[in-house]
Parts: structure tokens; C-alpha cells; sequence
């Protein structure tokens, strides 16, 4: 016995416990009964909010080679620090692809197991009745569950909820002050934690309220664990104020409004969980009545939690649970209100309630079947929303401060059809709301590049002028066009006249200048240019081979190999790839590897000349004349005017031995 508590952690010891073999079907009717409600949810499309940027058009997602290790780890993704879910997304990707039936599947499996240490925790605290084990499965079924479960991009919630949770089982033994060792355990889960989402700098101050409420003595070997989790929960918070601001873009403009304000919406959440009608992807700010009832309902659950500090009440540390888990979300961040904040705030609204039940154990009874018996029905209905781009467009209120964001995500996913008129009217719709905002005028811009209509574009350029002759998007949109018209000079002035203007250039901004850069051969400016683009969200293929191409510019062969080989592990090949993959190796000295790309880019593109004229030159190194000859021989094929190849295939006779002899 003792072994085998030294092997298992103690956040899963219970499960070798009788407990567990007495318990056996509540355990298979907490995972069946999720299973049931949540498992169409591996039919569902991706959508293309954040599941573009996190996962199908995430390009480091797709190996586990060394590079990518180093952007999770080293980088912000989408604005915040989230290594752990990077992870788990190229997991998903080895087994699945760009399927997302398999994200889907892996969300779903987190949410089940943390169902599970909800049980376990919810049952130490209140022992094992049938109301702890109806508290975990209302947890489990609830409608605000449903924006967490199948939006894939919200996989950093389900993972920081489940070592969050793991740790707070490991830590919380009530019969025994917890060893160095499980301090440790506990640390390393928080680690993880922090590591998935940065609502975990709350941790701490979790840990801290358990101590003060269950009266806990406070040891030396705990001090120091507070100390070291506070240091890094200040870390991650300051990182995250840094970060955060680069998030907010889509809702600078068409949605500001729909921000939270400070302070304001600890009610809203508690409303929402308690009533869970009318759910949304997005919600409008209160006005009125409703604000000041927000306002008011806040202030009551502060009083409450006060009464409970000094009473040192027991459910004082259940109503902190909430209140922390929340304070990130609707405190003095601007973020939008959302359900997904409530997936691990919802746990202490559910010891509140087991509380309760402790002096009215029937009407708690009744309030959690009722609450269970509601989501059976409500959950399934709300999952629909997250079925694909179109539901879930059409299922957010079509009010004025949404209007604009919601047209250009409709028009994204009519580009993403190749519906382009569809998508241009949508644009236009954006524009007319929010005539001052950058996003659907630039990205009409960009749909007018892509397919080519150079005159559309100028008519978009003198209608925003006509309206607003200083309007930002101006300069932005003259360099876009003299970009697309080859007009490099024209296209870095406009661009340097719009970074003067705007104290954050958009992603956009610096594609153009540093596509005109590298057309005019200034490779440390393209690069310069680039690299910011990358920095600031544009992640696409055809960027990163152009990053490649000015760093080959600047003779950083290795460091452009590394870019095109990321690119080809990524399965994203970019016209002339190979090509310059194979250029890149045989700088970087790495021959058979450039010999190889050259093969390969003679196999996607045969009439690309190039490649059989390198490979021409691999092959006189290695006085392989046959091979030679065949491949300028096919160079000239394909171009018999080119003087070089010519040039080439004269020189074998003076090497060829039997030449020479002759």
C-alpha cells in the first residue's frame, strides 16, 4: 500500500480507493451522460474565430520540430502566452490533420475528466452524497458549458481548468498538512496551469482564501510556495497587460462597445449562470435599468463576501472561488463579456449551493435536478451555435455595436466558399457601419487584390476619400494598390506616410512595405517589415516564404532554410518551395539535401529550368557527366534560348576524361 501511494498522485489516488469500486456507476454516469449531450460536437465545422489563427491556418502547429518548440515557448500566440494548448493542437494535428472532428474529440475528452476531479473535489469538501455527485453533473450539462466544450479555440480553458483542478485535489487534504512534496506536485500542476491560460494568476489567491476560510495552518514549506506562486502569477499578469491590448483589434472598432467595462458584470455572470436564457456568443452592454441592476447585484456580492471574511464562514471560500475565477474577466480588463469565463468560476456558485444544501438539504435537491432537467434540453440546442461559421453568425444579435464585426466575419466565410461578390456586398455593409474603422475596409481591399480587380480597389480608395479626404485607410490602401501594380517606389512612400499616421500599423501595413522592400531588393528592410507582420498575426504561408527570400537576400542561409523547411512541414508549399529550399541548402553547404529539393521541385513544377540547371551543377561537382548532361540537356528543352545552359553543356567535353583522351 504504501508503494502504491507513492506511485499514484494523490488527485487520483481515490480512484484505487473503495470509494471508487462503491461509486463505480455514479463515475460511469458522470462520463455518459456529458458523452451523450456534447458528443455531436465531432461534427461540427472549425469556425473562423481564432480556430483560423490557433489551428487551420497555424502553421507551427504542424510538426514537432525544434523551430516550432521554440515559437510556443518563446512567443505570444493571438496576443497571449499559451505554449500548453499550441501543444496539444499539434498533437491533434499529427492524428487528425486539418479534420476537426479530432479537436473536437480531444476537448471533449478534457471536459470529461474534469468533470470528474469536480466530483472529487466537490466530494471532499462535502462528502459523498448524492447531491455532491448531482453538483458535478450540473457542472458537467450546463448551457454556458457549451461555448467552452465545442469552440476549439477555447481549448486553453479546458486545459487551465484541469491542472487548476488537479492541483487544488493534490493540495487540499484536510486531514494532513500537505508535504513538501505534494507542494510540489501542486506547484507543477499551477505551472501547467499558468502555461494554459492566464486567468491562473487567480491561483494564489485560491490557495490562500482555502487557508483563511477552512482555517488551515500556514507552514514554512507553504510560505514559500505562496511566495514562489505569487511571483509567478505577477509575472504572468504583467506579461498579460502587455500582450492583451494586441487582442482586442477586432473590437477596437466594430465592437468596442461590447466591451465590459470595469467592475460591472460579476451580477451579469451570476444571472447568466443562474438563468441561462438567451445565451450568445457575444453580449451588448447593459444600459439603463440593467446596469444599475448590475451595478447593485455586484455590490451585494461584495457585501456578502465581507460578511464572510469576518465571519469566516465556509462559503466565504466558495464565493471567493467565483469571484476570483471572474476578477480577470470583469475586473479592469476591457474583455467582452463571454460564458466561457464561467466554466471554472461555475464550480463556486456549485459549492455555494452545496452549502445550502447543508441546512436545506431538499431545496438544494430540488434546485439541482431542476437545474440538470433544464440543461438536458438547452445544452443541445446551445452547442448548435458552434456548429459552423454560419450558425454561429447568424445566432449573435444583429445589434449596432455588433453589426460591423458580424458582416466581416459572414464575408470570411463566404471567402472561404470562393463566394467573392457575397463577401464584397458584406464588406460594404461593414463599411457603412463603421466608416472610421480600419478592419472591413482593409479587408475589402485585399479581397479586391486577391482577385485581381485593381479598379475596384481604386473606386474604394476615391469613395473613402470623397467622404473623408484624411481618413487613415488612405495611405494604407494607395500602398496596397501600388504594390499590386508594381509600383514599388509609390507603394513604400504611401506606406511610410501611413505608419506616420497610426502609432500601431496594422499587420496589413507592413505586408505591403515589406513586399515593396523585396522587390527593390532592400533585404534588411523587407525583413524588417516582415517579421513585424509575423509578430502582429499575419501567419500565412506566402508571407513566411517571402521572409525566407529576404533572409536569402541577406545570405542568412540557414536561417532561410529553416523558414522553408517549417513551411514544408507545415505542408504548405508556396509556388518555387523547393526550389529555394534547394538553393538555401547548397549555401548553407548541405548538398544532398539541396539535391534533393531540386528533384522534388522538378516533380511539381517539371518545366521549371532552374531546377534542372542546378541539378546539372550538382552533378558535374560530383563528375557524374550522364546525369549532367540529361539535365541541361532538359534545361535547354525547356528554354533553348537561355546562354547559361548552353554555356553549361559546353563545358562538359572539357571534363569528361574520355574528351580530354580523345
Amino acid at each position: 500500500m504504501k508503494l502504491q501511494n507513492a506511485i499514484i498522485p494523490p488527485m487520483f489516488r481515490a480512484l484505487t480507493e473503495p470509494f471508487f469500486k462503491k461509486n463505480f456507476w455514479r463515475f460511469v454516469l458522470l462520463i455518459t451522460i456529458p458523452l451523450l449531450l456534447f458528443g455531436k460536437v465531432q461534427s461540427f465545422e472549425f469556425v473562423n474565430w481564432d480556430d483560423d489563427r490557433y489551428v487551420y491556418e497555424n502553421t507551427t502547429i504542424r510538426s514537432f520540430s525544434a523551430e516550432n518548440w521554440k515559437t510556443w515557448l518563446t512567443q505570444p500566440y493571438v496576443s497571449l502566452y499559451v505554449p500548453v494548448p499550441l501543444l496539444t493542437y499539434a498533437v491533434d494535428y499529427s492524428f487528425a490533420g486539418q479534420d476537426p472532428a479530432g479537436y473536437h474529440r480531444t476537448s471533449l475528452l478534457f471536459h470529461l475528466l474534469n468533470t470528474l476531479l469536480v466530483f472529487l473535489l466537490l466530494r471532499r469538501f462535502f462528502g459523498n452524497s448524492v447531491t455532491t455527485w448531482l453538483a458535478a453533473l450540473l457542472f458537467s450539462v450546463h448551457p454556458v458549458q457549451a461555448e467552452t466544450v465545442a469552440w476549439i479555440s477555447e481549448r486553453k480553458t479546458l486545459l487551465f481548468s484541469f491542472f487548476a483542478l488537479a492541483g487544488l485535489l493534490t493540495l487540499t487534504n484536510r486531514s494532513a498538512e500537505p508535504s513538501g512534496k505534494t507542494l510540489f506536485q501542486t506547484a507543477l500542476l499551477w505551472l501547467l496551469a499558468f502555461l494554459s491560460k492566464a486567468t491562473a494568476v487567480v491561483l494564489p489567491l485560491l490557495s490562500a482564501s482555502y487557508d483563511f476560510f477552512y482555517s488551515r495552518p500556514i507552514s514554512r514549506a507553504k510560505t514559500i510556495f505562496h511566495a514562489l506562486l505569487t511571483a509567478a502569477a505577477v509575472l504572468c499578469f504583467f506579461t498579460t497587460i502587455l500582450l492583451y491590448p494586441q487582442i482586442l483589434h477586432l473590437f477596437t472598432g466594430a465592437d468596442q462597445s461590447a466591451v465590459a467595462p470595469p467592475f460591472s458584470n460579476f451580477f451579469v455572470y451570476l444571472r447568466h449562470y443562474l438563468f441561462p436564457v438567451k445565451l450568445a456568443p457575444m453580449y451588448d452592454l447593459l444600459t439603463g435599468w440593467q446596469k444599475t441592476a448590475s451595478v447593485v447585484g455586484t455590490a451585494f456580492l461584495f457585501l456578502l463576501w465581507i460578511r464572510a471574511i469576518q465571519g469566516r464562514k465556509i462559503w466565504g471560500f466558495w464565493l471567493s472561488w467565483f469571484l476570483l475565477a471572474l476578477l480577470p474577466a470583469a475586473s479592469f480588463l476591457p474583455v467582452p463579456v463571454g460564458d466561457r469565463h464561467l466554466y471554472f468560476a461555475s464550480i463556486g456558485l456549485l459549492g455555494c449551493l452545496l452549502c445550502v444544501s447543508q441546512a436545506l438539504p431538499k431545496l438544494s435537491l430540488g434546485i439541482f435536478i431542476l437545474g440538470i432537467l433544464y440543461s438536458v434540453f438547452a445544452t443541445p440546442l446551445q452547442l448548435e451555435t458552434w456548429r459552423n461559421n454560419d450558425q454561429l453568425w447568424n445566432r449573435v444579435p444583429l445589434t449596432d455595436v455588433k453589426r460591423s464585426l458580424i458582416f466581416i466575419q459572414k464575408a470570411e466565410s463566404e471567402i472561404a466558399r470562393g463566394n467573392f461578390s457575397a463577401a464584397e456586398k458584406l464588406y460594404h455593409f461593414a463599411i457603412e457601419e463603421r466608416f472610421n474603422e480600419l478592419p472591413a475596409i482593409l479587408s475589402l481591399a485585399n479581397l479586391y487584390f486577391k482577385t485581381g480587380e485593381l479598379q475596384s480597389a481604386e473606386n474604394l480608395i476615391k469613395k473613402i476619400q470623397k467622404k473623408n479626404p484624411k481618413h487613415k485607410a488612405i495611405p494604407i490602401l494607395r500602398s496596397g494598390l501600388a504594390l499590386a501594380q508594381n509600383q514599388y517606389d509609390d507603394a513604400i512612400r504611401y506606406g511610410l506616410e501611413a505608419g506616420s499616421m497610426l502609432p500601431k500599423p496594422p499587420a496589413v501595413l507592413d505586408r505591403y512595405m515589406g513586399l515593396a522592400y523585396l522587390k527593390k531588393s532592400n533585404y534588411a528592410e523587407a525583413l524588417n517589415h516582415l517579421q513585424r507582420a509575423l509578430l502582429n498575426g499575419d501567419t500565412s504561408s506566402d508571407l513566411r516564404f517571402h521572409t525566407a527570400m529576404a533572409l536569402m537576400g541577406l545570405q542568412h542561409w540557414d536561417d532561410a532554410l529553416n523558414e522553408l523547411t517549417r513551411l514544408k512541414q507545415a505542408q504548405e508549399t508556396p509556388y518555387g518551395l523547393y526550389f529555394q529550399m534547394g538553393y538555401a541548402s547548397l549555401k548553407a553547404g548541405q548538398i544532398d539535401k539541396a539535391k534533393k529539393a531540386y528533384e522534388k521541385s522538378t516533380l511539381v513544377n517539371p518545366m521549371l529550368s532552374e531546377a534542372h540547371d542546378h541539378l546539372g551543377l550538382l552533378a558535374m561537382s560530383e563528375k557524374n557527366w550522364p546525369a549532367a548532361e540529361q539535365h541541361f540537356l532538359k534545361a535547354l528543352e525547356i528554354d533553348p534560348s537561355s546562354a547559361i545552359y548552353q554555356k553549361h553543356l559546353k563545358s562538359l567535353p572539357q571534363l569528361k576524361p574520355e574528351v580530354k583522351e580523345s
